[in-house]
């Protein structure tokens, strides 16, 4: 169980039986400002965990861009030079054709 939802046990219980609870010490105020200072040093680190895994999977998209851009334009320079090769070598045909 999470220290919220024992403290939510704790909170119907002490509607039930508010004697009990008190008895266990459950609404220390000690205790209460330790559960809390503990949940949201838990909520820091998780913050900090997930900042640091969505940075590195927007490095990772980022490599994957420059690689497909850069494979892109391999891939339009040989398309171009493939197209300049292929007309120089049909025009001398075209020109015979059309005489």
């Amino acid at each position: 169980m999470t220290r919220h939802c024992i403290l939510l046990v704790m909170i119907a219980m002490c509607v039930a039986s508010p004697t009990s609870v008190v008895a266990m010490g459950a609404f220390d105020p000690t205790l209460l400002q330790q559960m809390t200072q503990t949940d949201t040093t838990s909520q820091d680190a998780l913050q900090q965990q997930l900042a640091q895994q969505a940075q590195a999977q927007q490095q990772q998209r980022w490599l994957q861009l420059q690689d497909q851009q850069s494979t892109i334009s391999t891939i339009q320079q040989d398309v171009t030079v493939n197209k300049a090769q292929t007309s120089m070598e049909i025009n001398p045909w075209a020109q015979y054709l059309m005489q």
